[in-house]
Formats: structure tokens, C-alpha cells, sequence
């Protein structure tokens, strides 16, 4: 009898990256492609939620999907108000909290995906016309595939 293998063996060979990525503009949800991963995570997402004048409230989310796994929305549990931009914090293991209208923290489920999939950083409610996402950096961890030559 052999002994069952793991789809996922998050301890061997795995490596961090942290992305910068660039603003998308005015009501246009940031999407980032994840490519060429066996397995990866987000473990981390920093960016400026904000929108413009108005009484709508916005709220932040992420979304996670992959080839592997449909997608997973992780929504803020707190909104911003009109006119109020907010710096917030999403990751693995953070207690959700909201300090005034200045900085939030928000958790990210410990979920590993398997194959290429992309996060995507956009917005629920809020005053359409004036929401964006900016000074986005998304930390992963996973495993590459190796190129290698037979």
C-alpha cells in the first residue's frame, strides 16, 4: 500500500513575490493574471480604495479565482463614505478593523490555488463614476513551474 501524496506540499520549494501594479483608472476593477504557478496564495493586498462626492457607501473586495477553484469574493467588512479615500490592508490572518476613515484591516481566506487565475481589486456600491483603486501591491507565495529540458 502506498502512502496518499498531497496535491499541494506547501513547505517544499516555495518562494514569495511582491507585485506593484498599475492604477487602471476611474471605475475600472484592477485585475492581475496569475501566471505560471503549480500552486500560489495571496497573502497580502495594500491599496487606496477611494471615491468621489456623494452619500453612497463603497465597499472594497477582492476577488481570487483560478483554473482550479471558482472564484472566492472576500468583501471588506467595513464601507467608506462619499468624498473619503482609505488605505486598506488585506491578509491571511488579520483581524478585520477600521481605524476613523483613514486605514482598515481586512482578512484574506488561507486558501492555496492550483494553476493560473488572477485576483481582482474592485468595488461594491459606492457613487458610480467617482470609484477607483490605486497604489496597489499584492504579496503571493507559491511554487513556479521549472523550466526544464529534456
Amino acid at each position: 500500500m502506498s502512502a496518499a501524496r498531497l496535491l499541494i506540499t506547501p513547505l517544499s520549494g516555495w518562494e514569495t513575490r511582491i507585485v506593484a501594479v498599475a492604477d487602471p483608472g476611474v471605475e475600472v476593477p484592477l485585475v492581475y493574471p496569475v501566471r505560471g504557478w503549480q500552486w500560489w496564495q495571496l497573502v497580502s493586498v495594500s491599496a487606496l480604495w477611494a471615491q468621489g462626492a456623494g452619500v453612497a457607501n463603497l465597499t472594497p473586495t477582492v476577488t481570487l479565482a483560478s483554473t482550479g477553484v471558482t472564484a472566492l469574493l472576500v468583501s471588506g467588512s467595513f464601507f467608506i463614505i462619499g468624498a473619503v479615500t482609505m488605505f486598506t490592508n488585506f491578509a491571511v490572518g488579520l483581524s478585520p478593523s477600521q481605524a476613523d476613515t483613514g486605514i482598515a484591516l481586512q482578512a484574506l481566506p488561507d486558501i492555496m490555488f492550483t494553476g493560473d487565475g488572477q485576483v481582482t481589486l474592485g468595488f461594491a456600491a459606492g457613487n458610480v463614476g467617482a470609484r477607483s483603486v490605486t497604489n496597489s501591491v499584492l504579496g503571493f507565495i507559491g511554487r513556479r513551474y521549472v523550466n526544464t529540458r529534456a
